[in-house]
């Protein structure tokens, strides 16, 4: 009886055998990615879009990266978002950080005004975090140098409103750098540009853009608003600005405050870091997480050709802007007796 050669099926095992040994090996390879910080998918992204950007970082070889993407079947398998890098050192880690489904990961966002607090309490809520951690590393020094700031009491204001995929595996100080490198780079790419003769540091700069934040309900109003306080701050006048003394209220009193207006009135006599009523200049630090609009808007006032310093809510989500004292009264009786 004939019997066919072994050889043949032999060559194809140790052919099997290669390929998985180099499609192992592939995927073992080291990488370095310490020049990203923070790598941002944007939707849409083909494998090639992504290899160019890595190879642009000098993180990995692109072609390199597009054959383990082909070997591994996940052509279309990549997800936009934003990924922390921290602790991938090899290319599989790489591909199942960028490509695991969504069940691996939290879509969180940041509104915009909210504070530390705010996003802590959401946060805790949906991914589950340490929240009391969380806060109390946006208020160490310790960890707030490692991040590039210096002499910053708090990160209130750096933790950048936007829309992030969280891994559950993050750690509260993993978060943390990813909101925080966020803001470094929109700050960097479109707001600092913008900066023309301004005498504000960079934490005035966010103060301001926080304060503007939390008056303005209407983004053609931010520029406005922002001229008002310039106005005031360049003739040494105190700004007088109501969430700077709602941000310093105990939960418990915000809370009542809603319905008893006279809780204000007491804290608005407080001596705070925070109380424009009391303390001439911005609040020693930023009172919620401003968004691009403020940021811009604080570097940017409009030149109205008239001199404004003050302004009252109408009721209605927009404010009256008035050049001198007898204006604004008169604004605030229009608005409470109709004349």
């Amino acid at each position: 009886m004939f019997k066919e050669p072994k050889t043949p099926i032999l060559i194809c095992l140790l052919i099997i055998l290669g390929l998985f040994l180099s499609y192992s090996s592939l995927l073992s390879v080291k990488i370095n990615c310490n020049n990203i910080d923070i790598l941002i998918i944007p939707n849409n992204s083909t494998a090639s879009d992504v290899a160019k950007l890595l190879e642009k970082e000098s993180c990995i070889n692109s072609k390199l990266f597009k054959t383990a993407v082909i070997l591994t079947f996940n052509q279309k398998s990549i997800k936009p978002g934003r990924y922390s890098l921290k602790g991938i050192s090899n290319l599989r880690e790489l591909l199942r950080l960028i490509t695991s489904f969504k069940s691996d990961r939290t879509k969180f966002t940041i509104i915009e005004g909210w504070t530390v607090n705010n996003i802590a309490d959401k946060l805790e809520n949906i991914i589950k975090i340490d929240r009391k951690k969380f806060i109390n590393l946006c208020k160490s020094q310790t960890f707030i140098r490692t991040l590039g700031f210096s002499n910053y009491s708090s990160l209130e204001g750096f933790l950048y409103p936007d829309t992030y995929w969280l891994l559950n595996t993050y750690s509260e100080e993993d978060i943390i750098s990813i909101f925080v490198n966020r803001f470094k780079e929109v700050y960097n790419k479109k707001v600092y540009p913008e900066i023309e003769n301004m005498k504000l540091s960079t934490l005035e700069i966010v103060t301001l853009s926080s304060i503007i934040q939390s008056e303005a309900m209407y983004k053609d109003e931010m520029p406005i608003i922002s001229s008002v306080y310039h106005n005031r701050l360049s003739k040494n006048m105190k700004l007088e600005a109501d969430p700077t003394v709602l941000y310093f209220m105990n939960k418990y009193d915000r809370e009542k405050f809603r319905t008893k207006t006279s809780i204000f009135k007491k804290y608005k006599d407080l001596n705070n870091p925070y109380n424009t009523y009391v303390n001439k200049g911005l609040p020693v630090a930023p009172i919620n997480n401003p968004g691009l609009d403020a940021l811009l808007s604080a570097v940017n006032p409009i030149d109205t050709n008239k001199v404004l310093l003050y302004f009252v809510a109408d009721g209605r989500g927009r404010h009256i802007f008035s050049e001198t004292l007898k204006g604004h009264k008169k604004a605030i009786n229009k608005i409470k007796y109709g004349y």
